[in-house]
């Protein structure tokens, strides 16, 4: 409790409902988000721990070096991508991204500010929402079941088929389908990689768009305090082009 007395105290406050209560209440508990791509992801691993397995029991490793090089490349970019994925659905609400992303709820802020804006200045009704979470949309959850279903099938398949090859003693094609799958596992990675960076991306331009448009703003709003904010902005700070545009506003 506070040390101020509150007797004859009236403290604004918005009244909700009971069910109102009750999801602000789960969102408080730590028990609202769930990360959409989780299960998906749950298979990819699943399915890297599972050829990495088969890897280790051919009879000449070295063969397969360059695919199980990228296979645990592929492992270590789904922990990322896991990391990024869990802050942008909220699933994590207490981590940030390598250049201090927010989580959900700075996002959210940023991609509903950056929609109002774009269509404030341009119309249309066009989605400039969800481009920062385009990793936990349907491109992603797509691209993750493809390179499951790769390496449960294909991939897992040419292992088995191919277990006991010694080097320097290849069947028939082998040495071509192995640089095929092994580039297709590389490919899937950076496509991971891609949908992060994608993300943080679209967050920055968002971002920086919100905060030039609020200083638009800014400059519009202090007109109506011409001793100070408007006098700072119309002769000091704002270069000729735009003094000129200010001084055409109407009063």
């Amino acid at each position: 409790m506070g040390y101020f007395p509150t007797n004859g105290c009236d403290i604004s406050s918005t009244k909700y409902s009971t069910l109102e209560k009750d999801i602000i209440q789960q969102v408080l508990n730590g028990n609202a988000f769930t990360n959409p791509v989780s299960e998906a992801i749950g298979s990819v691993n699943t399915a890297i721990s599972g050829v990495q397995g088969l890897l280790g029991s051919v009879t000449f490793p070295d063969v397969f070096g360059g695919l199980s090089s990228a296979v645990s490349g592929l492992s270590t970019q789904v922990d990322t991508y896991k990391t990024h994925s869990d802050r942008v659905s909220g699933a994590n609400l207490d981590s940030l991204g390598p250049n201090d992303e927010p989580g959900l709820l700075g996002l959210y802020g940023i991609a509903s500010a950056f929609n109002s804006a774009q269509e404030s200045m341009i119309g249309g009704v066009v989605d400039n929402f969800s481009e920062v979470f385009n990793s936990i949309l349907g491109p992603a959850d797509s691209a993750i079941k493809n390179v499951t279903d790769s390496i449960n099938n294909k991939i897992t398949n040419f292992i088995t088929d191919n277990i006991g090859v010694t080097s320097g003693d290849y069947p028939v094609g082998f040495e071509t389908k192995l640089a095929e799958l092994t580039s297709e596992i590389s490919g899937a990675n950076t496509n991971l990689g891609t949908l992060i960076s994608t993300d943080n991306s679209n967050y920055s331009t968002a971002s920086n768009y919100v905060k030039k448009f609020g200083l638009g703003n800014m400059i519009l709003g202090s007109q109506s305090d011409p001793c100070f904010g408007g006098n700072l902005m119309k002769n000091v700070v704002c270069n000729s082009s735009l003094q000129q545009k200010i001084n055409e506003l109407p009063i």
